[in-house]
């Protein structure tokens, strides 16, 4: 559904429906080939042309959209395809086009944000939208903040014995789309361990609150979101017969698809669990309101018959047999101990408690 600052506008109009809007925009641009490596940051589109080999241009901060025009005129871009680039609610796709291919991704990766409580420290998902424009020697990526996951694929292009820098603009999309699977494996893996942990504080019955169990459901939604769309999208996209992938490239793109039905399977498979600890927690909670509630009825059941005997002899009569014994008082408390002690006696041989 098209955020609300974008309605009533024709197609092709340029709405940032993000919410990093204080980012700067700076424009990285990676040139490499077989013998020679080169980083810089550039303020114009046309310093790309007088850079030789394989260039990958990273634009940081999708607020400023002039940036984005620029490119998208120097290119020859869609503005339809503009638009999917800063509307961030856009869904995991890719899309061929006579000169490009343009992709869009989900962007997850993990960070560990400290409680007050170091034991109480939890694991949340740093969520970004990311597109990507591949043409015969360049690929440009759009992300919304500073930080991905894309420091190995840096680390490799900057050796230079790295294979990747004796391949194509194709071949570096696909490291890319490899790392956003690999680190959506991660976060998988760290989801597991916090669904592992709370699951044993559940059985034992150690845990009272049920904000974890919603942390954990947002956290899969968030991933859901991100992973499940790959597998189908990966498998059109190799299917298509497109001068934008070489055949050896689509034979890496299999192995991702692998990767994201594999995180598929397990994403639905911890669905099923987290539902199941939704249920057991409730359990727990039933359980221990039961067990409250067992307790008082002893307690009521124990003082029915003593209640009866307190206003058996509080009754104001003026003739009343015993009323002036000396030793009543005391036979009185010691029966009403002694009914108390008989009931609980009772219980226990019922086995009730």
């Amino acid at each position: 559904m098209k955020d609300s600052a974008k309605q009533n506008l024709p197609p092709g109009t340029l709405v940032y429906t993000g919410r990093h809007h204080q980012v700067t925009p700076e424009m990285t641009l990676i040139a490499f080939s077989a013998d020679h490596y080169v980083k810089q940051h550039i303020e114009r589109i046309e310093d790309i042309e007088s850079v030789e080999g394989v260039k990958w241009l990273n634009l940081t901060g999708l607020s400023d959209l002039e940036p984005i025009r620029k490119i998208g005129d120097f290119y020859g871009i869609d503005p339809m395809i503009l638009e999917d680039i800063v509307h961030v609610e856009q869904r995991t796709k890719i899309e061929l086009g006579e000169n490009y291919l343009f992709a869009v991704f989900k962007m997850i990766y993990t960070r560990k944000d400290m409680a007050d409580d170091a034991a109480e420290s939890r694991h949340h998902f740093n969520h970004e939208h990311i597109s990507f424009l591949l043409m015969p020697s360049l690929l440009i990526t759009f992300q919304e903040e500073p930080g991905d996951v894309f420091d190995g694929v840096r680390g490799r292009l900057s050796d230079e014995n790295g294979r990747i820098r004796t391949r194509g603009a194709d071949y570096l999309f696909y490291a890319l789309v490899d790392a956003l699977v690999d680190h959506q494996m991660e976060a998988m893996l760290t989801l597991q361990n916090d669904i592992d942990s709370l699951e044993a504080s559940i059985v034992e019955d150690e845990i009272g609150k049920i904000e974890p169990l919603y942390h954990l459901r947002k956290s899969l939604l968030i991933l859901k979101s991100g992973a499940m769309p790959l597998q189908e999208t990966l498998t059109r996209l190799i299917a298509q017969d497109t001068v934008f992938l070489s055949p050896m490239t689509r034979t890496y793109f299999k192995d991702v698809i692998d990767h994201a039905v594999h995180l598929s399977d397990r994403i639905m498979m911890y669905r099923e669990v987290v539902a199941s600890l939704f249920d057991m927690h409730q359990t727990n909670v039933s359980n221990r309101m039961n067990r409250v509630m067992t307790t008082l009825t002893f307690f009521s059941a124990i003082f029915i018959p003593l209640s009866f005997l307190a206003g058996f002899f509080g009754m104001n009569f003026e003739v009343f047999p015993s009323l002036h014994y000396p030793y009543a008082l005391p036979i009185f408390i010691g029966s009403c101990i002694g009914i108390a002690l008989l009931m609980l006696g009772f219980f226990k041989w019922k086995d009730w408690f």
